[in-house]
């Protein structure tokens, strides 16, 4: 789908969408866990529905009521054969590459879309490490994994991310025997504290040290809970940003304190010139409200524990008059499109100089953009909803296309920009 938007100032109220990403983790905690679970405040978006569909073939119940979502964990936890399908999630898939080893020795996981071009060599890598014998296709998908876990002393390479560890974080726990992990070149350090955070909802603490190997205690379990998705900063820092060169916004629903590495947001608006107000004075309200400031200052970030953030940052470096510079962008190169070159081909398309140098960019704002024909998504949802605040700042409308692909982590984003 096609979409033209024309040049708007943000002057309204939002809600901010669910957090995918606490939402994909209590969902594979509850099927896990002891006993029953209900999960409040989570969406329809289509990586939350994929883990959804991977729970219930895996024996889980859901159930849907008026006020969220129960899960009832399968009472044989121990099956002849999966197959599971984890659409385009990718945390989908590297959560559960590892968690499903604990229901069956022969396990097929296939996907959809822009996930079937997608490099798993780490995926596949731990789960040889860990003993499995894993058939793929050049490290991409399909795979198929047989056998028992064999090793249980662990040393990765974590420049790749975080999806496989916050999976062998939430499985090892379980066995019979204590594990061992040493992580080397660790990346999104708040992605694993979030599923540690996670795990202690249901029951379960740990306390790993991040710089050297630390143990996981085995023969533990997870207790079914209450658990309330908080709001994403993620979707929501697309709407700061553009409150920030163009208008005011307030959002409810998100934790000004959050662990979400895109919390992070905050901090650079601020370093922009943007005005910023947090009313926590409603522990369940909490309001944000961004505006923008007389100022629109050049930046300097790195993104590597946060690289969701780039393709906003992209824009609000657009918005600021002079160089940006944004660093870390060797994490941009796996994601539903290679990011470094998807929003390369976004800037030239809004009229924006930048300079790729080595794991860098540099962005030279001229606090305007100038749109050039249609503008390629890239069938990335974050490449979407930026070009779209694009439009902020944009000398005239924004035609997108491939638009259907917000769908993946915020169905109501357009939405939620009729303000």
């Amino acid at each position: 789908m096609n979409k033209t938007i024309s040049p708007f100032k943000y002057a309204g109220k939002i809600r901010a969408n669910s957090s995918k990403s606490f939402a994909q983790r209590a969902f594979i905690l509850a099927l896990l866990a002891k006993g029953e679970t209900i999960i409040y405040n989570t969406d329809e978006s289509k990586d939350v529905l994929a883990i959804q569909n991977c729970i219930r073939q895996l024996g889980a119940k859901i159930i849907d009521f008026e006020e969220g979502l129960k899960i009832i964990p399968p009472i044989k936890k121990q099956l002849e054969n999966v197959t599971l399908n984890v659409g385009e999630s990718g945390l989908a898939l590297r959560m559960l590459g590892i968690v499903t080893t604990l229901f069956s020795t022969n396990i097929y996981i296939t996907g959809e879309g822009s996930i079937l071009n997608r490099s798993q060599k780490q995926l596949i890598e731990i789960l040889e490490q860990l003993g499995f014998s894993v058939t793929h296709q050049n490290y991409k998908l399909p795979i198929q994994i047989k056998g028992q876990i064999s090793n249980q002393n662990l040393i990765i390479d974590a420049s790749e991310g975080s999806q496989v560890i916050s999976g062998l974080l939430i499985s090892l726990p379980l066995l019979e025997k204590s594990s061992q992990i040493a992580l080397k070149n660790s990346s999104s350090k708040p992605y694993l504290e979030m599923t540690c955070k996670a795990m202690m909802n249901f029951g379960l603490i740990i306390d790993p040290n991040w710089h050297k190997p630390f143990p996981i205690q085995g023969k533990h379990s997870y207790q079914g809970c209450h658990y309330l998705i908080e709001g994403d900063w993620s979707g929501a820092a697309n709407h700061l940003v553009g409150a920030a060169i163009s208008g005011q916004v307030q959002i409810i629903g998100l934790n000004s304190n959050s662990i979400q590495a895109d919390a992070k947001i905050l901090t650079i608006l601020k370093e922009f010139g943007a005005k910023i107000s947090i009313d926590n004075t409603n522990e369940n309200q909490e309001i944000i409200t961004v505006s923008q400031g007389s100022v629109k200052n050049t930046f300097v970030f790195d993104i590597t524990d946060a690289p969701d953030l780039f393709p906003i940052l992209s824009i609000l470096a657009s918005a600021a008059v002079g160089k940006s510079t944004i660093t870390g962008t060797n994490r941009l190169l796996n994601k539903e499109s290679n990011r470094l070159n998807s929003i390369s081909e976004l800037l030239k398309n809004f009229s924006v100089p930048y300079k790729i140098g080595v794991n860098v960019i540099e962005i030279f704002g001229t606090g305007k953009i100038i749109p050039i024909g249609m503008i390629d998504t890239f069938s990335d949802h974050r490449i979407a909803m930026a070009a779209a605040i694009g439009a902020c700042i944009s000398t005239s409308k924004i035609e997108l296309n491939g638009v259907d692909c917000i769908n993946k982590s915020y169905p109501k984003f357009f939405e939620d920009l009729q303000i």
